[in-house]
Formats: structure tokens, sequence, C-alpha cells
């Protein structure tokens, strides 16, 4: 039993014997205490955790994830370095053996504090068969490392701990937030009652909840796995409360021995919590000092700018549009620049920012900006820039051949700010939809857009459980995506469906929290908390024996909307036609329930995001005891993944509804555009491929031996291209591989069989009441036995009648 520790400034990591120590009274080197230096000079190591197969810390100043690995040789350790894929200053790091990675392998996770990045680094990785801990012939950065971009600029990102939830939580210094990262990879963000908290340590504690330090405020924060934030004043005033840690003996019914501790800077003291007391406002301690007050922290500033042809000078008829944004640095020295636009008269030659000037005024050249649309250029700035941009005196020039001049322009301004319009909604039972609005304030003269994401503290408790949390299983259907606002609209509505149970359960709640706000800023409230008015006085009989209830259920859980009166009333009366005969009940339910899955609404939308998955990644490998231990290869898309990228992909899609084709076709360009630029993609495809590599890897990862045509033509999606840059490309040839016809029959019965876990269960076909893959297996295998016959394999019918489906709608 060991205690490791790093050495900043001698750049040693030291390794203890607490127990020796104790035992002899004393610290011996060599004995009871080594230390070992990291093989990079002057690195910095600043924070260490445990891993699968060994120790890994951070090198803050060699921009490094260093790894000791065992066994270990007390005499000469095996040290190895991994070099991060952006440059950044690394904050802490934290092992997670499996609980937030998809594939059920360990990551180590750490933050990239100056690169606004949350990075992983995975021990193994099961899509491509590397174990990156041992940095052999197959290791490659792009194999081993991600990195998720924090949603809010410069937010300073810390803190890190791995919660009782098993998602990724951290904290961002910078701006105050207490950020979230799920297994999808989404990040949401929360913020303390308590402004200029300045959040630094964070650990999860042995009730269930996270606790972290807010240095400015002299508290300690508590967040719940839901998002909601109390806070415990220190009773000795100014301590700087820095780092926290958990002495969780969890085995432990002594709930005094599980404590939080956490060290005081300018208090030099340490504290300690009991996390299981009450939270109210301790009494304060005789002749207290009193506490100055905090001296506000400064934070970045957004503005944005909306280009078109009618802002130059003189004004022209281009149709051309763009968006820029400028994040000004807290110290109000540098700013990041953004631009995004398309529709020029003809091809650009030039972009600006000009100042000082008014609208309709011309100025001269400030900045010169890259070519194309680009997201993060540094530009340096002086006091007078500054007060310009303030008093709104710079803007942006985009010109082209034809208006060598100027095409499209735009004055920077504040940036609008996006927020829903209440910070609580209530909704009835039966309502079966959910409304909330969201607003934008401010310059509304051009596009802006922001992501949307529900989440619970309900976890994987069973329905019948009244805690007051609603659960996405039961209650309502998880929703996750994006509002896109157009140039004058001010407001936008999320709906989420409803689930109409039979259990008495009282008021329950659940949070929508809005993120990854672009061209403008996250208002308050960013985070709605919905009450579910429960209509039920006595728990009733199931209502999923009802026809009308089955089939909208179906709706919801496989094409994520509600019924269209249409649909509803022919799949009802395909059940209901049977009047009382059970038997022909039973099948009819099997017919319409596998017709979901069937429909053309379904295949286009879910099957086709699983293909996608499976062209990208290609398989996982999952562990089964059917037949004896072993592993068989498994769909790589997770439920976490599947659900918003099916809801993105299927946003506005009735089939046989108005221009449901071409709103399909709009979705399906933009979701694979959107695919293809996630760090996931572009770590396992790197744009340095050649076409022919790029599409020869795509189609070996789906298993597919393409024709010659089918090839070629995935292939000259890249013209006379000799790299693999072009976004617009990757995206037309992955949907190219994922829409081939041997790829959509062979993965049929894979997709079928998850979808029955996925749809039905709403949960991994591994997670819990399953511990691995063999449920899966045997269904595949007797879906595969009888020629994908659903019926004859009994399939769809033992997952319609088994008692986990039945639970989540009633006893």
């Amino acid at each position: 039993f060991h205690i490791w520790f790093t050495e900043t400034n001698t750049n040693k990591i030291g390794r203890i014997n607490p127990l020796d120590v104790v035992s002899t009274g004393a610290i011996v080197a060599g004995s009871n205490f080594t230390e070992f230096d990291v093989p990079t000079p002057n690195s910095q190591p600043f924070a260490i955790a445990i891993g699968q197969g060994g120790m890994f810390f951070t090198e803050t100043n060699a921009n490094k994830l260093g790894y000791i690995k065992y066994p270990l040789n007390p005499s000469n350790p095996t040290f190895l370095e991994f070099d991060v894929p952006t440059s950044s200053t690394l904050g802490a790091v934290v092992g997670d053996f499996g609980g937030s990675d998809m594939s059920g392998y360990g990551r180590i996770w750490f933050t990239e504090t100056s690169a606004n990045k949350i990075g992983y680094f995975k021990e193994f990785d099961p899509v491509n068969i590397v174990a990156c801990e041992d940095k052999g012939s197959d290791y490659s950065q792009a194999k081993c490392f991600g990195e998720i971009s924090v949603t809010t600029a410069a937010s300073g990102p810390f803190g890190i701990a791995l919660g009782p939830d098993e998602n990724i939580w951290f904290t961002e210094k910078d701006v105050g937030k207490i950020g979230r990262v799920d297994a999808a990879g989404v990040i949401t963000e929360f913020t303390p009652p308590t402004a200029n908290t300045i959040p630094l340590g964070i650990v999860s504690g042995p009730d269930g909840t996270l606790w972290f330090t807010e240095s400015n405020v002299n508290n300690i924060g508590q967040i719940t796995t839901a998002g909601a934030i109390t806070e415990r004043i220190i009773p000795t005033a100014n301590t700087q409360p820095q780092m926290i840690a958990c002495d969780c003996k969890l085995s432990s019914s002594d709930s005094a021995t599980r404590t939080l501790w956490f060290t005081e800077k300018t208090g030099n003291a340490i504290g300690r919590v009991d996390p299981f007391a009450s939270s109210s406002t301790p009494t304060p301690t005789p002749t207290p000092t009193p506490t100055p007050t905090p001296t506000p922290t400064p934070t970045p500033t957004l503005f944005v700018a909306y280009l078109t042809g009618a802002q130059e000078v003189p004004p022209n008829n281009s149709t051309g549009t763009g968006n820029a944004t400028l994040l000004l640095s807290a110290d109000q020295t540098t700013a990041r620049v953004g631009l995004t636009f398309n529709g020029l008269s003809s091809a650009q030659n030039g972009a600006h920012i000009h100042g000082p000037a008014a609208p309709g005024v011309n100025a001269q050249i400030l900045f010169p900006l890259p070519s194309g649309n680009f997201s993060d250029f540094l530009i340096n700035l002086t006091p007078t820039d500054v007060q310009n941009l303030k008093n709104g005196l710079l803007y942006i020039n985009v010109h082209s051949t034809t208006f060598s001049n100027g095409e499209i322009r735009g004055q920077f301004g504040p940036a609008p700010s996006l927020q829903f319009s209440d910070g609580n909604y209530s909704v009835g039972e039966s309502n079966q939809m959910a409304n909330l609005t969201v607003t934008r304030t401010g310059n509304t003269s051009g596009t802006a857009s922001v992501n949307y994401a529900t989440g619970d503290g309900a976890g994987s408790q069973n329905c019948n459980v009244t805690n007051g949390f609603a659960s996405s299983k039961c209650d309502y259907l998880s929703s996750l995506g994006t509002l896109k606002f157009a140039a004058g609209e001010t407001s936008k509505t999320i709906s989420i469906l409803i689930i109409n149970d039979s259990y008495l359960e009282g008021p329950e709640t659940f949070n929508v929290s809005l993120g990854n706000a672009s061209s403008a800023t996250l208002g308050t409230p960013s985070n709605a908390t919905v009450t579910i008015i429960d209509n039920d006085t006595s728990t009733g009989a199931n209502p999923i024996d009802q026809a009308g209830f089955f089939v909208t259920e179906h709706y919801y859980d496989f094409l994520n909307r509600f019924p269209d009166s249409d649909g509803l009333a022919f799949w009802t009366n395909e059940i209901s036609s049977c009047g009382s005969d059970q038997t022909c009940i039973g099948l009819k339910r099997i017919n319409v329930s596998a017709a979901y899955f069937l429909s053309t609404e379904f295949q286009q939308t879910g099957y086709l995001v699983e293909r996608m998955y499976k062209a990208a990644f290609g398989s996982a490998s999952g562990a089964s005891t059917l037949g004896g231990a072993h592993q068989l290869a498994v769909p790589v898309v997770r439920f976490n993944e599947f659900l918003p990228d099916t809801q993105q992909i299927g946003q506005g899609v009735v089939v046989n509804v108005g221009n449901w084709q071409q709103q399909l076709e709009n979705n399906k360009q933009a979701f694979a555009l959107d695919f293809v630029q996630r760090s996931r993609f572009t770590s396992a495809l790197a744009t340095t491929l050649t076409p022919a590599q790029f599409v020869d890897q795509l189609f070996t990862n789906a298993g597919v031996t393409p024709t010659t045509s089918d090839r070629q033509a995935a292939i000259n999606e890249f013209g006379s291209a000799t790299n693999t840059s072009d976004v617009g490309a990757r995206s037309r040839a992955l949907r190219d591989v994922a829409e081939n016809s041997t790829l959509n029959s062979q993965e049929f019965n894979r997709a079928f069989v998850l979808m029955q876990f996925f749809g039905y269960l709403r949960r991994n076909p591994n997670d819990p009441q399953d511990i691995d893959y063999t449920g899966y297996e045997f269904w595949l295998n007797k879906l595969n036995q009888f020629n994908g016959n659903f019926v004859a394999a009994e399939m769809v019918k033992a997952f319609i009648t088994s008692t986990e489906y039945r639970q989540r709608f009633g006893p």
C-alpha cells in the first residue's frame, strides 16, 4: 500500500508507505519513502491518479501525460510519456475504469486548462485494438487520445473527478462553473448561486454527490448529479480553499469515518466537511473577522458581427451572408476571432477587421484574417482597439474577386443572449408534452444556435421508486438537440415527450440545460427545472396493455416524436381489430412493434446512424458466456450516442407528411457534416489520408468489399485532392459507405437486436440488469437461425412481454 504524489519544483514523483511511516515514526529515504525523476526536465508534474496499469500524472510545463507502469522495479521504474494533442497547461487527472468510457474500457481524463478542453487517454482502445499504455508499434496519438472542447470559452478547466453517476465532472475556475461530460461526450455546465467563486478542486463524495472548493468566496460547494448546487461557508474567513479529497471508506457503516478534507491556502490549515450533516449556515465564531468583499474576477466578453452586402459602403446586391465572433480576453489584451460565411458571388480574396468607423463609413485595415471559414484566430489588441470595439467602431469585411473592396460586411457589437423564458415549468402527466421557451435578446439580425439536453437524478433506479426524480426511462423521453435561430427570430420551443405511466408517484422533476451557444452568450436562466404533476390517485393497471398507449410508446421509443394522428389511428386499429381474441392481439402487437424498426422513417434515421458508426469505427468487442466465455464483435455505437444523433437526423421528419424527403436529406447532410468534424472521427481517420486510403478504411471498418464503381464513387467525392481535409467530401464519402446496400444487408440483424435494447429497454445490451453481451448474442443467434424472421425467433415477443419493459409503465 503506497501513496503517490508529485514534486512540481524538483521534477519528481514521490512514493510513501504510510503504514511503515506510522510504525517507525519517521520517513526514511530508500525505505518507506522513494523518489523518481521524471524523464523530461522541468516538466513540472502536477496531478497524479491511478490507472488500470499504473500511475498517470500530468506534466504542466511539458504538455505531456506521464505514466509509471506496473510492475514497478523500485530501483529502475518504467516511465512513459505521451504528448497531448493540443498544446496546453495541464491540470488535474482522474482514472475511470469504464464508467464513462462507452466501450467499457478505462480512460484517463485530464483538464487542459489553457486550451479550454477536457482530454482523455485510452489505456486500451478496443476500436483500433491498440494497447495505448504500452506505446508499442501500433501506438498513435490519434488513436489513443481524445479531446472535448468546453462549451464556455476561456473557462479554465482545472479540477476533475469521476462522479457517482459515472460521468466526468470538472471545475471551470475562470468562469465560476461546474462542468459535466456525459457518456456521449456532451458537456453540460452548472453555475453556483454565488458569483465569482473560482472553483478549484472537486471530488466525488460518499453521499452520492460531488463536492468542490470555491476559493474566491470561502465556500465548499456541493452539487447533485442533477446539477443542484448548495454551498457551505467555511467558519474562518478568507481561507482560499484549494483542493479537496474524500476519506471514502465505503465499506464502513459509520458515516463519521466517511468525510471530506480540503486545504486552506491562506488559512494555513486543513479543513474537514461532514457530508452527512445539515447544510445550514454554521454558527459564527465569537467576534469573527469580517470577510472582505471579493474583487470580481474579469471574464471574457463576446462580440458578434452579422455580415451582409447591404452593410458595405456603398451597398451591393450580394446574397452572401456571414457570422463573425470576437471573444475579448479577460485582461482585454487579446481576442479570438471566428468567421463563417457562404454565398459569395465569386472566390474570396481577403478578409480583415477594419476601424475605427461607424456603420456607413470605411476605415483602415487593422487585422488581416485567414482565408475561408475559421474558428479560433488570435489577435493582439491595444487599449485603443478595445475602446473602439466597445464603442461599436470595428467591423469585419470579406472581399471577393467581384467585389474587391468588400462583398459582405458586419459591425461588431455585444453578443445577444440565449436563455429560458423561465427557470421552472410544470406539465400534467397526461398532457404528453412539456414545452419550454428559449428566448434571444439583444441583436437578433443574424443567426445563432444553442444546444439543449435533458437530465435527471433518477439514474438507473426502478420506475416504481418514488423519490421526486423523474426518469428518462419511465417518465419522459430524453431530448438532446440544437436550436437554430434564423435572422430575426427571438424565441424557439423545446418540446419534451411525457410518459403517462400508472404509478402513484407524486410530483417528479427533471432538468433541461442550455450549452454551447454559437454567435451568442448564455443568459440567465440557462438551466430549467420541469415538474411533472402526477395524475394518479393510486397505482393502476399497466397502460402498456392498451392498444393506443402501446402504439404511442413506439413513436416515442423508435421515432422520437409525437404520433401523427393518421399513423396512430392506423396502427391502433391493427391491434383493436382483433377484438378480444388474445392470440390475434399477441401476434398483431408483435408485428406492429416490429413495423417501427422496419419503417422507412427508422431505417433512414436510427439505422443509418448505427451504420455510420460502423463505417467510421468498425465494431467493438463484447464479452459473452453463451457456450463458454469468449469475446464477440458487437455494434460500436452506445445508447447515449445513438439517442441524440437519431433525434438530430430525424428532426421534423414525418414520412408522407409535407416535403419530408427534402427535410430528411437536409438532416442527413447536416448530420454527416457534423459527424466527420467530431474529434473521435478526426482521430480515427486523419485528414492526411489520401482519398483512397480514407475510403478503403471506411469500407474495411464496415466489413464490406466494395464493387469497383462503389469504391470509385466514394473516392471521387474528393475530386482531385491528394488529402482528405475537405469536410464536405469526407461527409459525402462516409454516407456513400454507410448507405451501401451490402452494408445495409450485412448489418441488419445486428442492428435489429441492438434496437431491442435501445428501444424497449432504453439501455445498452451490457448494462444492468445484464452484465455482458450474453443476452445480445443469444437473440442474434436466434434471429440468424430463423433467417431474420423475428416472429419465428420470438425475439420481439420476448422483449415486449418482458418484465423490464412492462415495468417502465406500470406494475
